[in-house]
Protein backbone atom coordinates (compact mmCIF):
# COMPACT_ATOMS: atom_id res chain seq x y z
CA UNK A 1 0.00 0.00 0.00
CA UNK A 2 3.11 2.59 0.93
CA UNK A 3 5.99 2.38 -0.98
CA UNK A 4 8.24 3.92 2.20
CA UNK A 5 7.95 3.88 5.16
CA UNK A 6 7.86 7.68 5.71
CA UNK A 7 4.67 7.49 3.59
CA UNK A 8 3.03 5.42 5.49
CA UNK A 9 4.02 7.36 8.51
CA UNK A 10 2.97 10.82 6.46
CA UNK A 11 -0.60 9.06 6.08
CA UNK A 12 -0.91 8.17 9.90
CA UNK A 13 -0.17 11.27 11.05
CA UNK A 14 -2.74 12.63 8.55
CA UNK A 15 -5.09 10.73 9.79
CA UNK A 16 -4.45 10.69 13.26
CA UNK A 17 -5.02 14.63 13.16
CA UNK A 18 -8.23 14.21 11.44
CA UNK A 19 -9.39 12.25 14.23
CA UNK A 20 -8.75 14.74 16.34
CA UNK A 21 -9.63 17.83 14.42
CA UNK A 22 -12.74 16.04 12.24
CA UNK A 23 -13.14 12.97 13.42
CA UNK A 24 -16.77 13.01 11.86
CA UNK A 25 -15.24 13.16 8.10
CA UNK A 26 -12.66 10.11 9.12
CA UNK A 27 -15.69 8.29 10.77
CA UNK A 28 -13.60 8.31 14.23
CA UNK A 29 -14.83 6.79 17.43
CA UNK A 30 -14.10 8.00 20.64
CA UNK A 31 -13.61 6.31 23.86
CA UNK A 32 -12.89 7.52 27.35
CA UNK A 33 -12.45 5.98 30.68
CA UNK A 34 -14.60 5.76 33.73
CA UNK A 35 -12.09 8.51 35.23
CA UNK A 36 -12.76 11.16 31.92
CA UNK A 37 -15.99 10.42 31.77
CA UNK A 38 -16.92 11.25 35.96
CA UNK A 39 -15.14 14.57 35.09
CA UNK A 40 -17.30 14.99 32.25
CA UNK A 41 -20.40 14.86 34.20
CA UNK A 42 -20.77 18.21 33.95
CA UNK A 43 -22.48 17.88 30.72
CA UNK A 44 -22.11 18.77 26.76
CA UNK A 45 -19.75 21.88 27.94
CA UNK A 46 -17.27 19.64 29.13
CA UNK A 47 -17.15 17.16 26.72
CA UNK A 48 -16.65 19.86 24.07
CA UNK A 49 -13.93 21.52 26.31
CA UNK A 50 -12.32 18.13 25.96
CA UNK A 51 -13.11 17.68 22.01
CA UNK A 52 -11.44 21.25 21.42
CA UNK A 53 -8.47 20.39 23.89
CA UNK A 54 -7.57 17.06 22.00
CA UNK A 55 -8.50 19.00 18.64
CA UNK A 56 -5.76 22.09 18.98
CA UNK A 57 -3.26 19.95 20.64
CA UNK A 58 -0.22 20.36 19.06
CA UNK A 59 2.51 19.80 21.74
CA UNK A 60 3.81 16.51 20.30
CA UNK A 61 7.06 16.42 21.44
CA UNK A 62 9.69 13.24 20.70
CA UNK A 63 9.50 11.58 23.76
CA UNK A 64 6.06 10.74 23.21
CA UNK A 65 5.86 11.26 19.47
CA UNK A 66 8.97 8.55 18.16
CA UNK A 67 7.33 7.63 15.04
CA UNK A 68 6.07 11.18 13.85
CA UNK A 69 2.36 9.68 13.69
CA UNK A 70 0.92 12.22 16.44
CA UNK A 71 -0.89 9.46 18.01
CA UNK A 72 -0.47 10.26 21.57
CA UNK A 73 -0.67 13.07 23.80
CA UNK A 74 -1.07 14.96 27.58
CA UNK A 75 -2.70 17.76 28.32
CA UNK A 76 -4.16 19.15 31.52
CA UNK A 77 -7.63 20.00 31.77
CA UNK A 78 -10.18 20.87 34.89
CA UNK A 79 -7.00 20.72 36.84
CA UNK A 80 -6.23 17.21 35.61
CA UNK A 81 -3.30 15.89 33.94
CA UNK A 82 -5.48 13.91 30.48
CA UNK A 83 -3.57 11.57 27.95
CA UNK A 84 -5.06 10.42 24.76
CA UNK A 85 -3.99 7.55 22.26
CA UNK A 86 -5.13 7.45 18.67
CA UNK A 87 -5.14 4.24 17.16
CA UNK A 88 -5.93 3.45 13.63
CA UNK A 89 -7.90 0.36 12.90
CA UNK A 90 -8.66 -1.57 9.59
CA UNK A 91 -11.77 -3.98 9.25
CA UNK A 92 -11.73 -6.54 6.14
CA UNK A 93 -8.75 -4.88 4.59
CA UNK A 94 -10.19 -1.87 4.09
CA UNK A 95 -8.92 1.71 5.05
CA UNK A 96 -10.89 4.43 6.45
CA UNK A 97 -10.00 7.25 3.92
CA UNK A 98 -11.72 10.86 4.42
CA UNK A 99 -15.71 11.09 3.49
CA UNK A 100 -16.47 12.25 0.21
CA UNK A 101 -13.34 11.71 -1.46
CA UNK A 102 -11.66 14.42 0.34
CA UNK A 103 -8.27 15.04 1.12
CA UNK A 104 -6.14 17.48 3.42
Amino acid sequence: MFKTDEDRTAETARLNDLARTDPHRVNATWHTTKGVADLMEGGQDRRRELQEAIAGFSAFDPGDNPYGERDFGALTLWGQRLCWKSTTSRRRGKSFLPRNGASS
